[in-house]
């Protein structure tokens, strides 16, 4: 320990916490990696960096980097499409979804949610939900998100309960698509 150590300087820790069951090999990525999605139909990986606002895209066998996609500003979740051939991304300051074409690799049609910060997307059963922060002095709630024409809505009900959903509460969708979970604050989860 120096004493002409500054508190500003940064430090990065990797540990290995490797036990005897488990499998596969460490992978330094650095920058803050706040989602990753397996992509098992392209054998990709993409990785939400969001330290500087991309998704990174690697190859899953090699794990080498195949290019990076520029997203919002904070981008904090990731989900695909039911197609599988779109990527979207919440991004916590910028008052859009980033979307972009898996096939391409490149930035398709955003959506433009004015009044809206988008957080965590889930797709399951031909629909697509989101959480998001409202700058709107309207009650928080969950949205259905239309990706064909780019449109997000809040339900007035989900089923027999009002929609009234805190801004950070989660959704994730099931490996198949087949569910999604929303958990919030309080400890209540919702499955559908």
């Amino acid at each position: 320990w120096s004493s002409d150590v500054c508190s500003s300087d940064l430090v990065r820790l990797l540990v290995n916490t490797r036990d005897v069951n488990q499998r596969g090999r460490i992978v330094n990525v650095p920058g803050k990696i706040v989602d990753i999605l397996a992509d098992k139909g392209r054998n990709r990986l993409y990785l939400l960096r969001q330290d500087k606002n991309i998704v990174q895209v690697h190859d899953a066998v090699t794990l080498r980097l195949l290019g990076n996609l520029r997203t919002g500003n904070t981008p904090v979740r990731m989900a695909v499409s039911e197609n599988n051939r779109y990527l979207m991304v919440g991004n916590e300051h910028s008052q859009y979804i980033s979307v972009f074409d898996l096939d391409t690799l490149e930035a398709a049609e955003p959506f433009w949610t004015p009044s809206l910060y988008f957080h965590t997307i889930a797709v399951g059963r031909g629909a697509i939900w989101a959480t998001a922060r409202r700058a709107d002095a309207q009650a928080p709630a969950l949205f259905r998100l239309d990706l064909d024409n780019r449109m997000a809505s809040a339900p007035a009900s989900l089923g027999v309960f009002k929609n009234e959903v805190p801004d950070t509460a989660a959704l994730v969708t099931s490996p198949s698509q087949s569910y999604v979970l929303l958990a919030t604050p309080t400890g209540a989860v919702a499955l559908w």
